[in-house]
């Protein structure tokens, strides 16, 4: 079972992708209960949300999934392509971008610049990008992506 295993932010990553919001809350409880610094969640979280930006501006200029997946650096390959389609199709553009702003907070409050609450706000950033909706409304972000 996943929860008497070790986590690690790749973990949390193909969770995301795939859509598994309940797995996505034990992943980011667990990182964080096992000393997983912060930054390195972000930087996981900050580099799935920049590939499937690319990816959707791929297919956006008429380019087929495939050929954006082989176009990204590093090249998404074969055997995880299909959670990067299935985030693709459940995310659209403008909410990736509003997940991306939230990942911009989130790097100042790991700077120390922004009262953000980092881990409640790595949390909801994870939630929300495998389709988990409600926890944002009671999270302290004063901007909403529904």
């Amino acid at each position: 079972m996943e929860d008497n295993s070790r986590f690690d932010v790749f973990n949390l990553a193909d969770a995301c992708l795939k859509g598994e919001p309940s797995r996505v809350s034990r992943i980011v409880h667990g990182l964080r209960s096992e000393g997983i610094e912060a930054p390195i969640v972000l930087w996981a979280l900050s580099r799935e949300l920049r590939t499937l930006l690319s990816i959707h501006q791929h297919i956006d200029q008429g380019q087929s999934f495939e050929h954006a997946c082989k176009a990204q650096k590093p090249m998404i390959f074969d055997k995880r392509r299909p959670a990067y389609q299935q985030a693709i199709q459940r995310l659209p553009m403008k909410r990736l971008h509003k997940l991306l702003l939230m990942a911009q907070r989130l790097d100042l409050a790991v700077k120390g610049a922004s009262p953000v609450p980092l881990w409640p706000g790595l949390h909801d950033l994870a939630f929300t990008l495998a389709g988990g909706r409600g926890l944002l409304a009671e999270s302290a972000w004063t901007y909403r992506l529904h």
